[in-house]
Parts: structure tokens; sequence; C-alpha cells
């Protein structure tokens, strides 16, 4: 797993195409395949914000949109909001294709919660506001990804 963490960390598009791709595997799947991809990946959910990170000593940053105020300026800060954004995305189209509905937005929203509580509490990476932000904006895209390849396939069926 070291070897992923490096390939989604270091070589950065494939964090682009391996969420696009898993989308596209959400969005044509059936209901079993969307449970299984459900919990594989919130295991990889998990390896990624929790797993091999650099222990801290419970960093708390409570300031909101502090690292988004770095956005232009530090190439560093905006990969990182970029892959928070990205980790959540494919999570979001899963649990539309699951339990599609208005309530689902708040789902990713608590799971980035709970992993930030996680980090805070296990003493690993920083715990901050901007990652629920992130994660959180993730899922809603990933959430309206499957809104409109619904929208577009029933307006295709009907013609």
């Amino acid at each position: 797993m070291g070897f992923l963490r490096v390939l989604l960390y270091q070589i950065h598009w494939t964090v682009v195409l391996s969420g696009i791709a898993l989308c596209v595997v959400s969005l044509r799947g059936s209901r079993k395949l969307n449970a299984f991809l459900l919990a594989a990946y919130l295991v990889f959910i998990v390896y990624m914000t929790l797993m091999g990170r650099e222990a801290g000593n419970g960093r708390l940053q409570l300031k909101l949109f502090w690292s988004y105020r770095l956005f232009w300026s530090n190439p560093k800060v905006r990969m990182e909001i970029l892959n928070n954004i990205w980790l959540f995305v494919p999570l979001g189209t899963i649990l539309y294709r699951l339990f599609p509905g208005i309530y689902i937005v708040f789902v990713p929203i608590l799971i980035s919660i709970a992993v930030e509580v996680s980090q805070y509490l296990l003493g690993v990476g920083l715990c901050e506001v901007d990652d629920v932000v992130s994660n959180g904006l993730g899922g809603l895209i990933g959430i309206l990804v499957g809104v409109v390849v619904d929208w577009v396939s029933r307006d295709r069926e009907a013609k």
C-alpha cells in the first residue's frame, strides 16, 4: 500500500484519473458492486487519511478557510486541497448510486468529520475544518455527477 500512497501523492494526475474511473464504474455498476465499492472505498479513505501519516501532537486548526487563502500562493497547500476534494468525489457518486436522495449530501461531511476527529485523537496529520469543507465539496461534486448522469440518461431514454 506504500506504493499506492506514492502513486497518489506524488503523481497527481493519477488522483484525478482514478477518481473518474471509479465514478464511471460506480455509475455503470450494479447495487451489489456499489455496496462493495463503498466498503472498499471507506477502507481506502481510512488508509489515506489515518494510516502511515506523520505522528504529531494532535494538531488542530479551527480557523475556517485558512488554507484556501494560500491556494494560489502555495503549491503544496493547493495540492492538499485538491486531493481532499478528489478523495471524496467517488464516495459521493457511490453513495448517490446506493442511496439516491437529498439527505445523502450529509454523509460525506459526517465521514469527513469522523476522519478529522480520529486524526486529532490519534495525533496524526492535521485536524482542520478546511478538510471537512474540501471533503464535503468533493462528496457534493460526486453526488452531482450521479444526478447529472441520471438526468441525461432519462432524457435520452425519453427521446
